[in-house]
């Protein structure tokens, strides 16, 4: 089951990712882990850095698609996070920052090549919230 659950967040950051370079963002990292803990996207489009959170869930999810995850408790997390990041890659410190939140829905089609390799789950972007939390002191 945790491998299952690995997967569905890891595919709900692949489909923010694609979109993300389709609209002409540069990816600098996908899941980067400090003591923290982890940011799921670091893009970087027109001097401005965004560190996107990604929340996958169920259509029929009961925490607003993955926003009421995204607590004051996971956005000081988040924040330590990103300030960690940027100490260690200063030259990016300068951009612009903003934090993101990327809602993603999916749902599992059996039908769909059910003994190939090729992943059950349908992704789909049902939000992006710019600037989603400001931090009072980053």
């Amino acid at each position: 089951m945790a491998t299952e659950k690995i997967a569905i967040g890891q595919g709900g950051e692949n489909l923010v990712r694609e979109l993300l370079l389709q609209q002409g963002w540069a990816i600098h990292q996908q899941n980067w882990h400090c003591p923290w803990g982890e940011l799921d996207l670091i893009a970087e489009r027109d001097r401005t850095l965004a560190f996107i959170e990604v929340k996958t869930r169920r259509r029929s999810g009961w925490d607003a698609g993955g926003v009421m995850a995204v607590r004051r408790s996971k956005q000081e997390k988040l924040i330590k996070t990103a300030a960690l990041f940027l100490a260690k890659y200063q030259e990016l410190s300068e951009l612009n920052c903003r934090f993101d939140i990327a809602l993603v829905s999916y749902f599992c089609d059996r039908s769909f090549y059910e003994n190939s390799r090729e992943s059950n789950y349908r992704f789909h972007l049902q939000d992006y919230l710019e600037n989603a939390f400001i931090p009072e002191d980053f």
